[in-house]
């Protein structure tokens, strides 16, 4: 009795499969191989702009190895492919596209057919066991588009759009100040000039009641709307569809201060008939294929403003997993293996953000009051206070005035901290002027100053324009479609070492920052900053924060200049004798943050 043998047949069906997955994979969508065979080898789902859209599809993937084999070649250079009647039957009663691949063994090339539409008009006429099914010699690594067009036919057909057609609504916005700009008439931004199959509304306006909570960070000249370019296309492909989008952005041609740059908020987009004047969002049955998107116009060429902030060079390795009680942030690792990269950006608040924060203000300002007393007045607010379940907290002492707050037992603002409400109940309770205000007896002291106010505020990080400020955004927690402030990004490399004997007696600060500056190609903003680490005790941290110019996206920064930055200052540390640890396997085992290849979860 001999080992199980792998026939050709099988090794090729294998190639053909993995061949085809991997064509996919290169055009940035994804294919998870199908286990249980019942006719479909391949799921895929098609991605734009790096996201997930509803469209969907299968494929079978059949290879021509002999010309003995099942797969034959026509003298027409057509493939003809015996495919089972009960799985031709499956196909025609499918919700998703089907199509036929045929791995070309000695050519090493990938054939396709969508199929769809042929086994549904065949599907009254199965009479024998199998059909045979026409495959075109169409190279699958020149289709894309075309693939896609025909994904999108499918479903266009299925949802009855007698003309399909792709829509969105575009929203232009002068940053960074997070003005939404006229888009008529006067003061308005000028004509868009859009592609060939694709036309533009130049006015429109969408209730801020029927848009997302975060749009209410931009700013309108209208109380309750903002303006907006209704776009449509004709074309089949959303690929194409956002390629042309942004051929109509950079077709604006507007004068603005060189510090400012225009941003385009990109709704999420349409598949819908053109006879129809619904402009509404519904969910996917709805042909709402996207999810909202912005893009940024610098030197009259439109960036995605996701990818112009976070993304950065494909050499790098990538976080893809880590902890939930690990340290914040999200980590790439340098090609060299010397250096971690973090990327940030800043982005305005929403304004619902703005309204958690001050109710939260409002709680803190409710559980304490500030106040003063003389000296010899001490023991009698405390009398005073013991019967309304309140003390005085001394802040400070001049000659006999005691200055200081009155609170709860348990309000600890030294430590930032305070019991929060349980209940509705207890949130509504008076506050403690109020119960002070509302005291029987004769009350002691007097309120104190605002000065004293502010200082318990600070405790817990509180003024009154904290909540005002802008929000620092990762690339794992950015509102999707809110524009980014390009000109306050915040690009980290750093290092982890142990320190040398030699170390501590120089300001190294100071002598990184003039190695640094000497290899940047233009000059930029950075801070270098030595601090212990937080992941590992007697483990310093090294790192240079760049702010970026905000016409120069990061990539192409880190592409320019992070091989020589790193390069030098890890020489730096090494001709101290400093221990320097590779920063992949410091995070991983310290910081329970794991990378490509990596992971214990798999990628």
């Amino acid at each position: 009795m001999g080992t199980p043998e792998r026939n050709n047949s099988h090794v090729t069906g294998d190639v053909g499969e993995q061949s085809a997955a991997l064509q996919f994979t290169k055009w940035g969508w994804t294919s998870e191989k199908i286990t249980c065979d019942y006719g479909e080898d391949l799921s895929c789902s098609i991605f734009t702009n790096k996201k997930k859209t509803p469209l969907y599809f299968r494929a079978q993937v059949k290879s021509f190895y002999s010309k003995t084999g099942q797969v034959s070649q026509l003298c027409s250079g057509e493939f003809s492919v015996p495919i089972k009647s009960s799985t031709c039957l499956s196909w025609a009663q499918s919700f998703f596209p089907v199509i036929l691949i045929v791995y070309d063994e000695y050519n090493d090339q990938l054939y396709w057919s969508d199929v769809t539409q042929t086994v549904r008009a065949k599907s009254l006429q199965l009479k024998g066991e199998s059909i045979s099914l026409r495959v075109k010699p169409t190279l699958l690594k020149n289709s894309k588009t075309e693939l896609e067009s025909s994904i999108a036919a499918f479903y266009s057909q299925m949802l009855m759009l007698n003309q399909p057609e792709f829509r969105c609504d575009l929203i232009p916005v002068l940053m960074p100040e997070y003005r939404a700009l006229k888009t008529l008439g006067i003061n308005g931004i000028g004509e868009l000039l859009p592609p060939e199959n694709m036309s533009v509304t130049p006015f429109g306006l969408r209730s801020y009641q029927d848009l997302p909570g975060w749009l209410s960070t931009i700013s309108s000249l209208y109380p309750d709307s903002i303006e907006v370019f209704k776009v449509r296309s004709s074309t089949q492909s959303l690929d194409y569809f956002f390629k042309e989008l942004e051929c109509l952005i950079e077709s604006l041609k507007v004068s603005h201060d060189p510090e400012h740059w225009i941003s385009f908020i990109v709704s999420p987009v349409l598949l819908t008939d053109a006879n129809s004047d619904d402009f509404a969002y519904h969910n996917i049955w709805s042909k709402t294929l996207t999810d909202w998107s912005c893009y940024s116009l610098f030197h009259e060429k439109s960036f995605n403003d996701y990818d112009f902030a976070f993304s950065v060079p494909s050499s790098f390795s990538r976080q893809i997993a880590r902890r939930s009680r690990s340290v914040q942030g999200y980590f790439y690792i340098s090609p060299s293996k010397k250096s971690a990269v973090q990327t940030y950006a800043l982005c305005n608040p929403p304004y619902s953000v703005i309204q958690h924060s001050d109710k939260f203000s409002s709680l803190v300002k409710k559980s304490f009051a500030p106040w003063q007393c003389l000296e010899h007045e001490i023991q009698s607010i405390e009398i005073m206070l013991k019967e309304l379940s309140l003390v005085f907290k001394i802040l400070d002492t001049n000659d006999d005035l005691m200055s200081g707050y009155i609170c709860e037992p348990q309000f600890n603002p030294e430590a930032g901290g305070m019991f929060l409400p349980t209940s509705w109940e207890e949130y509504d309770v008076a506050s403690v002027k109020e119960r002070i205000s509302s005291y029987s007896g004769p009350i002691i002291g007097e309120p104190g100053t605002q000065a004293i106010e502010q200082s318990v505020l600070t405790n817990f990080q509180l003024n009154s324009n904290e909540s005002k400020l802008p929000l620092l955004s990762m690339p794992t927690d950015h509102t999707l479609g809110l524009p980014l402030i390009h000109s306050e990004r915040q690009l980290l490399i750093q290092f982890y070492f142990n320190e040398s004997s030699a170390f501590s007696s120089k300001d190294h600060s100071s002598i990184i920052s003039h190695l640094v500056k000497k290899t940047l190609l233009k000059p930029i903003f950075f801070e270098v900053y030595i601090t212990e680490s937080e992941l590992c005790e007697r483990t310093s941290e090294l790192c240079i924060c760049f702010k970026p110019n905000f016409d120069l996206s990061t990539e192409d920064f880190l592409a320019n200049n992070e091989s020589n930055i790193t390069g030098i200052v890890h020489n730096y540390l090494v001709e101290l004798n400093c221990n320097v640890l590779a920063p992949e396997e410091f995070l991983s085992l310290n910081g329970e943050i794991y990378f490509e290849g990596s992971s214990p979860w798999g990628n």
